[in-house]
């Protein structure tokens, strides 16, 4: 008896049963808990990465070739590009004797803005032939160039190769076209005259920062963004092509994703909301960004709409007429566009820290807590 007595007192027996259970289970149900927020921590850091980290579609090459012996006639269907996301690079042939890629400088592009421009009229620089940087043309912040090269082939035909390939962020944030062509000493105009149409990429948002483009395929859903306690802060850029909606943003929200007749008032989610939480956009220099003080979140979660729309006089088309038309409006010979839509998730206070704490580098010390739950039933002193 008393070695059993003994035996008891080690495994703890004189702890109330119930007492056990209940650190069993605790542990167990805290076990759970933090799984399942860490699985969505990085369900959402996924949703936030760039496209690029998140789909590697493999770029796929377009070519054309113009050849020197026929390129003065008329081809029998536009000599047409298309660079996207997904078909990211773009080729011209220039094969034949002395016949060269125009513009000669692999960094310049001729503006298609006149479509009466001619491939001659690029190559001497005479008016309704002018040339543009392609970083530029795309409002890129980093160089774009293309390649310009001797070419060979099996047959050893001289000539010249033109090859331009873009990463995800050299896309434009607005659908852009121009022209390139084939020319030889000839003084006839070469009829080789290839338009380049570059979609505009995705929008996007990483770390509460969304940037909106406007192509038609740029917003198949809206954004989200949540706001914290801990990252109150979220910036919204519509760049110098877009307009906000609502134009009144620092005030009014929209109560859904269609962004249409926006009249709620922020009072009514944030009781204690000042305009000046809002840091007011200065189209294509500065974007707006909207900081909640901590003290300021609301009880429970509050949801609210803002986006950003093509503004259709600052977008014109290669004829030089307004081509802006939304996606739901299409028009005949316009160039369609999307508007940027962004739902915003104001978490309520505190609600948003405890989950990232418990997936960020709180999650071990939580893991050990469920861990001494779970010991205090099961493991005998």
């Amino acid at each position: 008896m008393k070695g059993y007595a003994r035996f008891l007192r080690q495994c703890g027996a004189f702890i109330p049963m119930p007492r056990k259970w209940m650190a069993v289970c605790g542990g167990a149900v805290l076990l759970l808990s933090m799984g399942h927020a860490a699985a969505n921590h990085r369900d959402q850091d996924l949703l936030r990465r760039p496209l690029a980290e998140r789909d590697a579609t493999a770029s796929l090459d377009s070519v054309i070739t113009c050849n020197a012996t026929s390129q003065e006639e008329e081809p029998g269907k536009p000599l047409e590009l298309t660079l996207s996301v997904d078909r990211a690079s773009g080729t011209l042939q220039c094969t034949g004797e002395g016949n060269t890629v125009v513009p000669s400088d692999g960094a310049l592009v001729c503006d298609s803005k006149d479509s009466k421009a001619t491939v001659k009229l690029c190559q001497e620089e005479k008016p309704g032939g002018a040339k543009v940087p392609l970083k530029q043309l795309l409002e890129s912040s980093d160089e774009v160039t293309a390649s310009i090269s001797s070419l060979t082939n099996e047959e050893n035909s001289p000539g010249q190769l033109w090859k331009l390939e873009l990463n995800d962020s050299q896309f434009p944030l607005v659908d852009k076209s121009f022209f390139v062509g084939c020319q030889t000493k000839n003084p006839s105009d070469s009829k080789c005259k290839v338009t380049l149409n570059v979609e505009a990429r995705p929008s996007s948002v990483q770390d509460s920062t969304v940037t909106c483009a406007y192509g038609k395929d740029s917003n198949p859903a809206p954004l989200e963004v949540v706001l914290t306690e801990r990252k109150n802060t979220m910036t919204l850029n519509c760049g110098k092509d877009g307009s906000f909606q609502p134009t009144n943003y620092s005030t009014i929200y929209c109560g859904g994703e269609s962004l249409q007749n926006c009249t709620k008032s922020f009072t009514e989610i944030l009781p204690n909301f000042q305009e000046t939480w809002w840091t007011k956009a200065e189209p294509g220099t500065k974007p707006a960004v909207l900081t909640i003080p901590s003290a300021e979140f609301p009880n429970e979660n509050r949801t609210f709409y803002i986006g950003c729309s093509l503004t259709q006089s600052n977008h014109v088309s290669p004829e030089g007429l307004p081509s802006a038309r939304t996606s739901s409006d299409p028009s005949p010979g316009a160039a369609a566009s999307s508007t940027c839509k962004v739902k915003v998730t104001v978490n309520s206070a505190s609600s948003g820290s405890g989950v990232s704490a418990a997936a960020g580098f709180g999650f071990p010390i939580l893991v050990a807590a469920g861990l001494t739950g779970l010991a205090a039933g099961f493991t005998c002193a």
